[in-house]
């Protein structure tokens, strides 16, 4: 029995003034028990709730920008908001699949401290 050839990968030429997205916050959920589908297709978008039993939401570090904006009340000189927080209580997320299946949507909805 031989051995299937390694997928192949086409490297990809991004050009210099490409703009990037530079996340702000990471969202690091547990998942508690299964998905529970719950409708939706009769319309041909299932609905699946997912429960979120515990996590915690953080800033992330940002890159110093050339110029940067006066300093408010909980924001950095970046203008991102700092945030270190707990989840509080069960929070819930909403799965919906596009009728094509070409894309998933989430709304996540959690309570934090």
């Amino acid at each position: 029995m031989s051995t299937p050839p390694p997928p192949t990968t086409t490297p990809i030429t991004v050009p210099t003034n490409f703009p990037s997205l530079i996340p702000s916050y990471t969202f690091n959920f547990r998942i508690g028990g299964g998905a529970s589908p719950v409708g939706g297709l009769t319309r041909g978008s299932p609905l699946t709730v997912v429960h979120i039993v515990r996590g915690t939401v953080s800033t992330e570090p940002q890159p110093q920008s050339q110029s940067q904006s006066q300093s408010q009340a909980g924001r950095s000189d970046d203008g991102v908001v700092r945030l270190e927080a707990t989840v509080r209580g069960q929070g819930i997320d909403y799965v919906r699949n596009d009728p094509d299946g070409g894309r998933m949507r989430l709304d996540a909805g959690v309570v934090v401290e």
